[in-house]
């Protein structure tokens, strides 16, 4: 049995803690946040386990084997010194950190340990994610001219308070808290980019952008990038993927991935319904995603298990930030960044 700590009691951390709970090989030994008058609600739910509030008293009260990291942002870089520092392997919730620059330290950090580290991009995990790839590599569709990316949802329709909203624990707004999954999939999609050109925006926010408009280069690949957290009408968050190719096209969203290729005679339709994995339940309070982070928690334990490397590790959390980094950079200079100009 892995022995499994959660660092942080939000949204996040409330998930993964019921995710651990149904998982065979793993035994959540004790969680930790800074504000104990979250211990009730922790029971409420039937997550009896021990509560602390410090890292040190959750690492000598419970020994875990792993950490799940459900914290601010800004918090990434001294949580994850402190459990590589004690041999614990670790699953870091999306992005990697607040900045380039703790990116590159955890980075580094990571790669001189033995540890298994994780970075919580689910959509690396999604059933129709993965059959998008797949089809794109097949070569059904020839290579790739052009992509439309765009992910919305209700979050920011008036003025915000918490940590999301303050740029010194967040790193940013939409782009950091949801549209760089938007950003992982692209760079799964289409590897390292080369350069950005960038518009942000503030509609209801003071510190941070609500919305955020991108255009990057990658590999051969141009991708126009898109998202907002202050469209109404989805309480969920909602995404879509056009890419048009030099034998046909493909559009994926939450629900489905469409195709249209030369070679298969017309226009081809899967549905996320009928890709999933056989997880049999929901705890991601979405019902699309749940199965994700259930899948991606069982590859983070099944990689400790294994002393393997897991589908998102440091180094495509880092290339994500690098992303992102050059987006805030072009968004604030006005003006293209190249990648490689971006400090080693």
């Amino acid at each position: 049995m892995i022995r499994v700590g959660v660092v942080g009691v939000g949204k996040m951390g409330l998930l993964h803690s019921a995710m651990v709970r149904r998982l065979p090989d793993a035994d959540l030994v004790g969680v930790m946040d800074n504000n104990i008058g979250l211990k009730p609600l922790l029971r409420s739910m039937g997550l009896s386990v021990p509560f602390y509030t410090s890292l040190d008293s959750l690492i000598e009260g419970s020994r875990p084997d792993a950490l799940f990291v459900c914290t601010p942002h800004s918090t990434h870089l001294p949580i994850a010194r402190q459990g590589l520092s004690r041999g614990m392997h670790l699953f870091i919730e999306k992005p990697l950190a607040d900045s380039i620059e703790a990116s590159r330290e955890l980075l580094e950090i990571g790669r001189s340990v033995d540890p298994v580290c994780m970075v919580g991009y689910t959509f690396a995990y999604l059933p129709i994610v993965r059959r998008a790839k797949e089809i794109l590599e097949s070569g059904e569709i020839g290579s790739v001219r052009h992509v439309e990316a765009s992910m919305v949802i209700s979050q920011v329709l008036s003025a915000k308070k918490g940590w999301r909203y303050d740029p010194s624990q967040s790193g940013g707004g939409v782009l950091m808290n949801v549209a760089s999954h938007l950003a992982y999939l692209l760079y799964d999609f289409f590897g390292p980019a080369r350069s950005v050109t960038a518009t942000l925006r503030r509609i209801h926010s003071t510190k941070v952008e609500d919305e955020v408009e991108a255009l990057i280069d990658f590999e051969g690949v141009q991708a126009r990038l898109n998202s907002s957290w202050s469209v109404p009408g989805h309480p969920a968050s909602h995404f879509q993927v056009k890419i048009e190719g030099a034998l046909g096209s493909l559009h994926l969203t939450n629900e489905r991935v469409r195709w249209t290729a030369s070679r298969a005679g017309g226009e081809q339709v899967e549905y996320a319904a009928g890709l999933g994995a056989g997880v049999g339940f929901d705890l991601g309070g979405d019902g699309f995603y749940g199965e994700g982070y259930y899948l991606e928690d069982q590859d983070f334990l099944a990689s400790i298990a294994g002393r393997r490397r897991p589908r998102v590790g440091l180094e495509a959390g880092f290339h994500v930030q690098e992303i992102l980094d050059a987006i805030y950079r072009s968004g604030s200079r006005n003006a293209p960044v190249s990648l490689e100009a971006i400090p080693s």
